[in-house]
């Protein structure tokens, strides 16, 4: 059966001189509870025993109002051999006694309460050697400050002596402020370490924590990480946390990491956050890493890295801002699965470099600036505008991103920092590369300016370069690659003086990847700053603009130009927006694919090659054949356009279908040929002489020659003039 309960009380002293026991049954029960309490102090000569041999182990509860944990029992005490008074001073007990009660099976409990001039404080000053057969518990729940002394310890003298089962829990429960001070140690070998209880029915939240030590939850062979959970109302301030999985033993799957979750009001974070999973043994498994949640404003006081890889990595949340303490220092590397930034990044203090290498989906709700970003790895990354400019006198820095889907942005601003006068003369600075790699890619306004040249005399100074510009959509198991462009690029070089050079600009450079589709879409609507360079894939590519009036140039097969910025090859569809889109071949292009004008007024010139154009009815394709030498079909498929236009020599329009617009001929000895009762459209011949030709039917062809050259030709109710 389960042991008991044994309280033992007094309203001043306690003096426990025998042996206390509530014990488990030798067949099976739980440990009991046993409560050493005086008001004022007590004396206490031996651990009390709740341990279990088939069950769980029981708790010890120490109760004074003040204590301390160190080595020396009658320190601070009257002339009474081992009576611990709380009078002036706190009442002590030796961390023996503590460690034999956890040796021996029993979960203690430190609590204090607050009388005469104390306040309620557990001060741990000691070194704390737990070494049992089975899980333990220490709880210290003061109703004021828990503190640690420097250099003070909780460990295993013997972990490798532990039959798998060597693991402490520790929970400080603290009404006032946590503080952890330097050197302190304190490692539970897969053990959680807890700090507040705000899920007790009157939480307990401790106004504050600082960490100066080392917490280290990490298991020991075979044995998992354990959980370390840190509670404030206030400020939250830690140098490194550890609980990564135990070792794997031979021929063993590796062991999963504990979790770790700082709350505050504020979190300042001066080193590493580890939550990874053991390597395998013998080609086993890795085990898996575990979630980092900041809940509060965090504060990078150094460079730091967040670390929750594993077989399956784990994933690490912000909850609120990320910032610096000094712009442009800390920087941040984060390893594990999905990543949440739900608050701005940099926005109050710049970040150092920040990198990120993600399994899962990175988002970012706001704005990420700091001095670089490099996003190694991810799913999808999903964020607002992100600023990695330089500041005054300093170049931009770099945006790498790669994912295997999405990648979603508002602006990058990666421009360069001003050349100003307090430096001195000097050439312009550059502005940071800028590369995207992804599956579905949209993405705003790109800066990569390089900054102007300065100097306070008459000195030649060069302007600086700009960044280059480089956007890969690539295909993934599931959709074809896209790249979607919202505004503008700039890759302009700074201006140099005094008969310096300008800086380089760069061309922007994009590029597709597939074997089935790919689209690019310019939902821009002003000529783009920098030219830019779209290649197609191998499949069959599609190039949308949908700014406001477009002019689109075709010079060879599949390639041209659009808006004088834009150059494309291999893009066998071309579809406009909601203008005009003006479409011209020269005696080289080709599109063998859809060339849509979309909505608006739009038109399409033709080569200065005989032509022989086939308007067809809905459905059906309206042609380009080329005519000159070897027929040649030059647009395979052509809808929405309003004014067909030939070029000098002669074309041949073959009119099937109504057509709404204007067909013009334009020079050469062009012929119309009506191929279809009813036909409605207007022809224009141009300069040279034109031959416009019935429809040969039933129904009679009236012709009305209104002036030289004018007229209407009325077939079947219907006419064309």
């Amino acid at each position: 059966g389960d042991g008991g309960r044994l309280i033992t009380f007094a309203t001043d002293t306690a003096r426990i001189y025998g042996d206390l026991f509530a014990r488990g049954g030798i067949n099976g029960g739980d440990g009991g509870f046993i409560e050493t309490s005086g008001l004022r102090g007590f004396e206490l000569t031996g651990a009390p025993d709740t341990s279990a041999v088939s069950g769980a182990s029981g708790i010890w509860l120490i109760d004074p109002y003040s204590i301390t944990i160190n080595n020396n029992v009658t320190q601070n005490a009257p002339n009474v051999d081992d009576v611990f008074t709380s009078t002036g001073t706190p009442a002590e007990i030796n961390v023996t006694d503590i460690s034999d009660a956890l040796n021996g099976g029993s979960s203690v409990i430190v609590r204090t309460g607050s009388g005469g001039n104390e306040v309620g404080d557990i001060i741990f000053d000691a070194d704390l050697n737990y070494n049992f057969r089975e899980n333990g518990t220490l709880t210290l729940d003061a109703l004021n400050d828990i503190r640690f002394i420097n250099n003070s310890r909780i460990y295993d003298s013997s972990p490798a002596n532990n039959n798998l089962q060597d693991a402490l829990t520790l929970n400080l429960y603290a009404r006032g402020d946590v503080v952890i001070g330097s050197n302190v140690s304190i490692t539970t070998q897969g053990g959680n370490f807890v700090v507040g209880d705000p899920d007790n029915n009157t939480p307990i939240i401790p106004t504050s924590f600082t960490n100066n030590g080392t917490i280290n939850t990490t298991g020991v062979e075979n044995r998992n990480g354990g959980n370390i959970t840190i509670t404030t109302s206030g400020a939250l301030t830690t140098i490194g946390l550890t609980a990564n999985g135990g070792m794997a033993g031979v021929g063993t799957a590796g062991q999963a990491a504990g979790s770790i979750t700082l709350s505050g009001g504020s979190i300042t974070l001066n080193g590493d956050l580890s939550s990874v999973g053991s390597v395998g043994n013998e080609n086993n498994t890795d085990g898996n890493g575990a979630t980092i949640t900041l809940d509060g404003p965090v504060v990078l006081a150094n460079t730091a890295t967040l670390d929750a890889r594993g077989n399956t990595s784990g994933d690490i949340s912000f909850t609120n801002t990320l910032n610096g303490t000094t712009v442009g220092t800390e920087n941040l590397t984060l390893y594990g699965n999905g990543m949440i930034f739900s608050g701005s990044v940099g926005d109050s203090i710049r970040l150092g470099s920040l990198m990120i290498n993600a399994t899962g989906n990175v988002n970012a709700d706001t704005t990420i600036t700091a001095t670089s970003l490099d996003v190694q790895n991810s799913t999808r990354f999903t964020a607002g505008s992100i600023d990695t400019s330089g500041a005054n006198n300093s170049s931009g820095g770099a945006v790498i991103i790669t994912a295997d889907t999405e990648i979603t942005l508002a602006d990058i601003d990666a421009s360069a920092g001003t050349r100003i006068s307090a430096s001195g003369g000097g050439n312009g600075y550059a502005g940071g590369n800028v590369t995207l790699t992804g599956a579905d890619i949209t993405v705003s306004q790109i800066t990569t300016a390089g900054s102007m040249a300065f100097d306070s005399a008459t000195t030649s100074r060069d302007g600086g370069a700009g960044g280059r510009i480089q956007i890969n959509g690539i295909e993934d198991t599931n959709n074809p690659p896209s790249i979607t462009l919202n505004g503008d690029i700039n890759a302009s070089g700074g201006t140099g003086i005094n008969g310096g050079t300008d800086g380089t600009t760069q061309i922007a450079t994009l590029s597709l990847t597939s074997t089935t589709t790919a689209t690019t879409t310019i939902n821009y609507q002003n000529d783009f700053t920098s030219d830019i360079t779209l290649t197609g894939s191998d499949g069959i590519d599609t190039l949308t603009s949908l700014g406001t009036d477009n002019t689109w140039v075709v010079t060879g097969n599949n390639e041209g130009g659009l808006n004088n910025r834009l150059t494309f090859t291999q893009m066998e569809n071309l579809t406009g927006g909601t203008g005009a889109d003006d479409f011209t071949f020269t005696n080289t292009g080709a599109i063998s694919g859809m060339l849509d004008g979309g909505g608006g007024s739009n038109s399409l010139t033709g080569r200065n090659t005989a032509t022989t154009w086939n308007i067809t009815p809905a459905g059906t394709a309206n042609s380009l054949i080329d005519t000159s030498s070897t027929p040649e079909t030059y647009v395979a498929n052509v809808t929405n356009i309003d004014t067909l236009t030939g070029g000098n020599a002669v074309d041949t329009f073959t009119i099937s279908a109504n057509f709404s617009g204007a067909i013009n001929g334009r020079g050469g000895a062009d012929m119309f040929s009506i191929q279809a009762d009813g036909i409605t459209a207007t022809v224009v011949g141009g300069t040279d002489s034109d031959t416009l030709t019935g429809f040969d039917s039933t129904n009679a062809n009236t012709w009305a020659v209104t002036d030289s050259g004018d007229g209407m030709l009325a077939n079947n109710g219907s006419g064309t003039t």
